[in-house]
């Protein structure tokens, strides 16, 4: 018997009713994180009441719900309008009309300091980057959800916040650009100090892909 190549992901959909809730709730949120505000609270909720996932979470085993063509119209209709102007037309060509092409970003760049251009891929990479930080707030929120249920106050103790938060800092530090730093101090040797930190606490330096 052949070996079965189904994505499960691209076949398991939320109802368009549901759909249809959770892009009016992502749209409010792309453009509250444009204009610099706070929406993301109510979409989180919304999600851990109709036991919705934005992406696969490899920390709790949490698969997405989205199927490949909601996930494609999520970002093409809704979290797209966390881009500039510019980047929404290039996004909307699509990966085969937009090659070769650079848009501007929201900070008027066209490459990052790394040389890398920001084009169709590193725009989808972005919007990509947009459902799992949403998941990462769902997974947060039912975590500490739990603590409350087993008698504690949802508060991390200071260890776990140093490994959760060391872990999102060290990330950083490869993903961030313009990390202004006083004279004298370098990117590298941040790493140096975040990484020690999170070893003297016993906690697991992330992995840094690629």
């Amino acid at each position: 018997m052949g070996k079965s190549n189904t994505n499960v992901a691209a076949v398991i959909a939320i109802t368009s009713t549901q759909f249809t809730e959770l892009s009016a709730l992502g749209l409010l949120d792309a453009k509250a994180e444009r204009g610099q505000g706070e929406k993301r609270g109510a979409l989180i909720t919304w999600c851990i009441k109709h036991g919705v996932n934005t992406a696969n979470h490899s920390g709790s085993g949490a698969k997405r719900s989205l199927s490949t063509e909601q996930v494609k119209l999520f970002k093409t209709d809704t979290l797209i309008h966390r881009l500039s102007d510019e980047a929404q037309a290039l996004y909307l060509m699509g990966g085969k009309q937009a090659a070769g092409r650079v848009a501007l970003d929201t900070d008027g760049s066209t490459y990052t300091e790394k040389g890398v251009a920001k084009d169709f891929r590193f725009y989808d990479q972005k919007l990509n980057a947009v459902l799992k930080e949403i998941q990462n707030g769902i997974e947060g929120r039912k975590v500490k959800a739990a603590r409350i249920a087993a008698g504690g106050n949802g508060t991390r103790d200071l260890v776990t916040f140093i490994n959760d938060e060391g872990g999102k800092m060290f990330k950083r530090t490869y993903k961030d650009e313009n990390i202004n730093l006083p004279e004298g101090n370098d990117v590298e040797g941040l790493q140096t100090l975040i990484k020690g930190l999170i070893k003297y606490v016993g906690g697991t330096i992330p992995v840094i892909k690629d």
